[in-house]
Order: structure tokens, then C-alpha cells, then sequence
């Protein structure tokens, strides 16, 4: 048995005039259109009998030209009636709720005006076009509501010219939505006086509310909205008569739980048709439930449907459906919005904030999953960062979504990014023919970039494994292309990879010619983020020309751009040429403490080269503090790292270091042996510099240079 809703009969009150306008007709008006919309059937005759009477105070608020007074009384009037009556919001919104009841009732209390007008025998409203902008309004206003901020500025551009501004920037949002079809377009026409006369007014209401600008400063309020001390005080007062009408949020409750109880007969009528599990239907039953108290107007709008005589199931799907595709545009808005600043917290942190970039980065790569770049970018900090574990995953992820869709330039990308990694693990031989695996590829697309890239890799190896005429030749191809097509960080690079193999060489003037001319192209082009190898470059040459306070001037400064961009391998790289730099000082203790410094960062980041050079260095610190046994230990231990890399000039290092500290143990034909096998592999690799120094010791300890 369906149950009846009485409706409300509006209740005379007493008449009263102000500046020509019969405010009690208003509220009548009001009250008639109340009836209408079939409000439930708690809001009694007695509680219209005090909207009458307050009708009054309406209009002497009105009198008194304290028009923010008057509007926050109305709106309390207004409350009163309408506290629970689900069908006066017709757009509620997760924004701001308060905000958009406000608005619901200014703009119930300018169409009865309007209609008062029209009454009246004002030719200038159209009845039809009111009622029609009256319902596009109540569909649209709420949802393009400003939000505090965007009537900040809009205040801080127009001045006290904010309420009519904001009403015509509300407008223009609307008119933006399809479905208004420029109802509002014409300033003079009916339906957009409506509209900013409803927007002007709940606007001022608006700014009554506490919590509407709750994200801005109240001295900000108080200049940009030119608020009043004595409007301040009156609001305050105002808000008082809210208390009387608390009675009726009991009855809203009471309400409720009325039109629960007639779904469930609903809900048990149709259970009698079809069998259903239990659980199902207490889950479907909850569901149901749940929409009656839903914060969306088009839910409890269904509802309505559904409590229709008779039930209007299809109504209430099709009403859903048109506001989950509302929705999904909404979502579709957001997700853009959101992948935009991603973006942009990413580019912004790039180069001086990887932990933040890489968090935008992998926030960014859940929205779009098979984005190259964000991927490729997202491998390239993890490498930096120093987790070559996370960067390989991400390239062969970049790699195996590049095959799948027959991208080949992205999988020749993710190939020579692979590389890098194994090369930064010491996989020489894995990442040579990852290396040149990319460089056939993009030789077939004649990707010039790519073929610049590739090049520099494959010197890069080169140059690990001591042969330095290939390094060089491929670091000269790689500038050549580059110079081509004025890449200018790469040329930076290939300037600095020219000379650190010159410098391996021994020909210190030619590397140090390198270094500076990486340095001035740095300084140039505002590119000093990639300045930290050029610096290092230089201290090493000028370590080995022992000027020392130049060598820890450059070493300084690399260190403290590779901490700024928590560059990891760059700062293990400065902590362990700083070592070296303390052992020529002879200050051992503090060239201890750099070593293991870098120790930790380069076995946290798996970069063995590094880590051969640690050791290395703690044997050269052990044998000068005449601890042989550990200096052996140490010089063992790099040289076992060194071989597994494939790094011929540190094992040639390792073999010299074992020769120095046998010799001074008085072990000559160890000593023989190890600097032997070490002017070897200098001799075969190009190192004429070191070899020269190895072959004095050996004739001068008595030993026979091999043929």
C-alpha cells in the first residue's frame, strides 16, 4: 500500500511595503511554489505560519540598506522551511554543500521576485523563459560554482565590481555545458537577468559563510570582499535566529527512515518473483537503502523515481546513467588535470630533486601505465639515484611495451638505456652487446641522436677496459653527429669522455684542454647541472700535477653539485677522489673516512668499478700505516673485482699496488712479478705514462724488461 503526502497550504501573514516592493507577496509566492514541489509532510502550517511572520523582518532588514543582513535573514527564513526538503537542492556538491544550499534558496527567493515583476505587469520577463532558465539554473549553477580561490581573484581583478563579475564568470561556465543550449546568452533577455540576479545574491550569501573561504587569510577577506567590522557583528547576531529552526533536522531523520521503510515493501514485493540468495539480497537491499541519505541530488532523485505511483524504475536507470557519464566527463577532466601537474612536479625536480621527481614520475606511470617517455625518464633517475635494479626493470618494461607495438626506436632506446645499467654493474660484455644491438638499429633508421648515444656508450667501454685508441674514436664519432645536430649537453659529455681517456693516457695538457672546453660550453649555455664530471676531470689532472689545493677545489665543488642533485655515484666518485687527495697529503685518517663513505654508497648502488677503487685505496692506506697483511687483503679483493668487471687498466693498477707493497716488505721477486705483469697490460692498453714509471722500478730493483 502506497502512502499519501499531504501537501503544504501556504498561511497569510502580515502584509508589509518596503521601497515599493510587497516582500510579504514574495514569501507567498515562495510558499505557493513550496506546495508544488511537494514537500514531505513534517513541514507543517505552523512552521509556514513563522516564514509569514518573519516576512517582516525580511523587509525591515531590507530597510535598513544592510543588504548581506537582509540576505543571511532570508536565508535563515528560507532554512527554516526548507531544512530536510531534499527536492529545494537540485545540485549539491562535494565542494562546498553549504555553499550550494545557499545558492538553492537565493535563487527560490529571485524567482518569486521575478514572477512578482511579472505580476506586476513587467513587460520586460518572459513567464516562459523564467521557468525554463529557473530549471537550466538549478541543473548547472551549483556544479559551476567558484570555488574560494577563484573568487579571490576574480575580487583582486574587478574590485568592488565582484559580485556582478563573478556572476557573469558563472554564466559563462554554464554556458559552456551543452545541454543549456545559450538560454542565458542574451545580457537583456529574462532567462541571464535571472541568473545574475541569482548569482549576485547567493554570492553575498556566500560570503556570510564561515567555511566558504575557510583557505584564505581573513585579513585577505576582509581586503579583496571590503568587509565591515559593523556587517561582521551584524552576521553574527543574524546567525543566532538560525537556532530556533534546529527542530527540524529531527524531523528530516524521522523523513528518511519513512521512505526506507516504503522501499523495503518495494524491494520485498519484487523479491516475491524471483528467487535469491540471502546474502544477495541483503546487499542489494543495503545498496538501496543508502541512496535515500546519498550527498548526490540525481540519487535521491532516483529515489523519487522509485517511490513514484507507479514505480519508475527506468526513470531513476536513465537519470543514473546520464550522471555517471556526467561524472566520467568529471573524471575524464581530473585525471588530465592531474596528469598535467605530474608532469610538471616531475620537470621541475628533474635535474635538482629526484626523490620528488621520481615520485611524480611513478604516480604519473599508474595514469597512463605505457607511457615511453615517463618510463624512459622514470629508468634514467633510478639510475641516477642510484637503484640500477628499479632502472632495469623499467627499461626492460619500456622494451617489452615497445616490441609489443612494433615501436622501434623506443625498444633501440630501451636497449642502449639497458646497457647503461649493466655497464654502471660492470657487465661489460652484457652491456657491449646490449650497446651495439641499439646502435644497429638505429643505423637502419638512421636516427642520428640515437647513433651519437650509442657511440658514446660503446667508448665508455672502450675506456673501462683500457683501449683507449677505440674510446677515442668513438667518443670523436659521437661529438662529430652531435656537433651536427647542436646537441649541446651531449657535446658536454663527449668533451669530458675525450678527456678522461687523454688523462688515462697520461696526456694531461690534452685532457685538460677537454675539461675547461666542457666547462665554458657548462657555464655557457646554463647547463652547470652537468658540469660535476668537467670538475672532476680537472681536480684529477691537477692531482696528478700535484696541485693539490686546485685538485680539492674542483673535488669541492663536484661534490657539492652532485649533493644538490643527490647525484649518488657522483658523490662516491668525489668522496673517493678526496681520499686520494688526503693519501698524497698523507693524512690518512681523513682519506680512511672518505673511502668509506664512498665504499657504502658504491656497494649500495652495485657500481663495482667504484668499489674496486675503494679497496684499492684502503690498501694503499693499510701498507703506508704498515699493515701489510690488510694492505694485501685490500689490494687482492680490488684486483678480484676488477678482473670480473673486465677493467684492464684497474687490474694493471692492482698489480702495481702489490709490487710498491711487497718491494717496501723487501719481497724483490714479488714485487718483480706483480710490477712485470703490470707494465704488461699498460704497455698493451696504451698507458705509456704508467708503464714508463713501472719499468724504472723494475731496472732499478734488478729486473729484465720482457721483449
Amino acid at each position: 500500500m502506497r502512502r499519501d503526502r499531504k501537501g503544504l497550504n501556504w498561511v497569510a501573514g502580515v502584509k508589509t511595503t518596503v521601497d515599493g516592493r510587497n516582500w510579504l507577496l514574495a514569501i507567498r509566492h515562495y510558499v505557493l511554489r513550496l506546495h508544488f514541489m511537494k514537500l514531505p509532510k513534517f513541514v507543517d502550517a505552523k512552521l509556514v505560519g513563522k516564514v509569514a511572520t518573519l516576512g517582516v523582518a525580511v523587509g525591515l532588514a531590507a530597510a535598513t540598506g544592510n543588504p548581506i543582513g537582509f540576505l543571511l535573514l532570508s536565508k535563515t527564513v528560507e532554512g527554516a522551511v526548507t531544512t530536510g526538503a531534499n527536492s529545494l537542492f537540485e545540485k549539491i556538491t562535494d565542494k562546498s554543500p553549504e555553499t550550494a544550499k545557499a545558492i538553492a534558496q537565493v535563487q527560490e527567493i529571485e524567482f518569486a521576485k521575478f514572477w512578482d515583476e511579472t505580476w506586476g505587469g513587467d513587460a520586460d520577463v518572459d513567464p516562459a523563459a523564467l521557468d525554463e532558465a529557473n530549471a537550466q539554473l538549478s541543473k548547472h549553477v551549483a556544479a559551476c560554482w567558484p570555488t574560494p580561490k577563484v573568487v579571490a581573484a576574480i575580487v583582486a581583478d574587478h574590485g568592488n565590481k565582484y559580485p556582478n563579475a563573478i556572476a557573469q564568470h558563472v554564466v559563462v561556465q554554464i554556458n559552456k555545458r551543452g545541454d543549456t543550449e545559450g538560454i542565458f546568452n542574451d545580457p537583456k533577455g529574462t532567462p541571464h537577468r535571472f541568473a545574475i540576479a541569482v548569482i549576485e545574491t547567493a554570492i553575498s550569501a556566500a560570503l556570510t559563510q564561515k567555511e566558504y573561504f575557510k583557505t584564505l587569510e581573513p585579513e585577505l577577506l576582509i581586503t579583496q570582499l571590503g568587509l565591515t567590522v559593523e556587517i561582521k557583528a551584524d552576521l553574527e547576531a543574524l546567525s543566532g535566529d538560525v537556532q530556533c529552526m534546529g527542530e527540524t533536522a529531527s524531523r528530516v531523520e524521522d523523513n528518511q527512515e519513512e521512505m526506507k521503510a516504503m522501499l523495503r515493501e518495494l524491494l520485498a514485493e519484487n523479491r516475491q518473483r524471483i528467487t535469491s540468495d540471502a546474502q544477495v539480497d541483503a546487499s542489494i537491499e543495503r545498496t538501496i537503502l543508502d541512496m535515500v541519505t546519498d550527498k548526490d541530488s540525481e540519487v535521491r532523485a532516483a529515489v523519487k523515481d522509485l517511490l513514484a505511483d507507479p514505480p519508475d524504475p527506468m526513470t531513476a536507470t536513465s537519470r543514473l546513467k546520464q550522471s555517471l557519464a556526467h561524472d566520467d566527463e568529471i573524471i575524464r577532466e581530473v585525471t588530465a588535470n592531474r596528469i598535467r601537474k605530474l608532469q610538471q612536479i616531475a620537470a621541475i625536480n628533474f635535474y635538482n630533486n629526484g626523490a620528488e621527481a621520481i615520485d611524480a614520475l611513478s604516480k604519473l606511470l599508474l595514469l597512463e601505465p605505457n607511457d615511453f617517455e615517463v618510463l624512459n625518464s622514470l629508468g634514467q633517475l633510478y639510475l641516477r639515484m642510484g637503484h640500477p635494479k628499479s632502472a632495469k626493470d623499467t627499461y626492460k618494461r619500456l622494451g617489452k611495451i615497445a616490441q609489443a607495438e612494433g615501436d622501434s626506436y623506443w625498444s633501440a632506446v630501451s636497449s642502449g638505456n639497458l646497457g647503461s645499467v649493466e655497464l654502471s654493474l660492470g657487465h661489460l660484455k652484457e652491456a657491449s652487446s646490449l650497446f651495439n644491438s641499439a646502435l644497429t638499429s638505429f643505423l637502419e633508421q638512421k636516427h642520428l641522436p640515437g647513433i651519437a648515444n650509442q657511440h658514446g656508450n660503446l667508448g665508455n667501454i672502450f675506456k673501462q677496459q683500457g683501449d683507449f685508441d677505440d674510446a677515442f674514436t668513438h667518443f670523436e664519432k659521437s661529438l662529430e653527429t652531435n656537433r651536427k645536430l647542436g646537441r649541446t649537453n651531449f657535446i658536454l659529455k663527449d668533451y669530458v669522455n675525450l678527456g678522461y681517456v687523454q688523462e688515462s693516457r697520461g696526456l694531461h695538457k690534452a685532457a685538460r684542454h677537454f675539461f675547461n672546453e666542457g666547462l665554458r660550453l657548462c657555464a655557457g649555455t646554463n647547463h652547470m647541472h652537468d658540469a660535476g664530471p668537467a670538475l672532476t676531470g680537472l681536480g684529477i689532472v691537477a692531482l696528478k700535477a700535484q696541485n693539490l689545493p686546485e685538485a680539492e677545489r674542483r673535488f669541492e665543488e663536484a661534490l657539492q653539485l652532485y649533493l644538490k642533485l643527490g647525484y649518488k655515484k657522483g658523490i662516491a666518485e668525489c668522496y673517493g677522489n678526496l681520499a686520494t687527495l688526503s693519501i698524497e697529503k698523507r693524512n690518512l685518517r681523513d682519506a680512511e673516512n672518505y673511502i668509506k663513505k664512498s665504499l657504502e654508497i658504491e656497494t649500495s648502488i652495485g657500481n663495482k668499478a667504484g668499489m674496486a677503487s675503494d679497496h684499492g685505496n684502503l690498501g694503499i692506506v693499510a701498507s703506508m700505516q704498515g699493515d701489510f697483511s690488510a694492505g694485501e687483503f685490500y689490494f687482492n679483493e680490488a684486483l678480484k673485482i676488477d678482473e670480473e668487471i673486465g677493467d684492464r687498466n684497474g687490474i694493471a693498477n692492482c698489480h702495481r699496488n702489490l709490487g710498491d707493497m711487497y718491494f717496501a716488505q723487501k719481497k724483490r721477486t714479488l714485487a718483480l712479478i706483480r710490477w712485470t705483469t703490470g707494465y704488461e697490460i699498460y704497455i698493451e692498453i696504451g698507458v705509456q705514462t704508467e708503464a714508463d714509471k713501472l719499468r724504472e722500478k723494475i731496472l732499478g730493483a734488478g729486473g729484465v724488461i720482457p721483449d
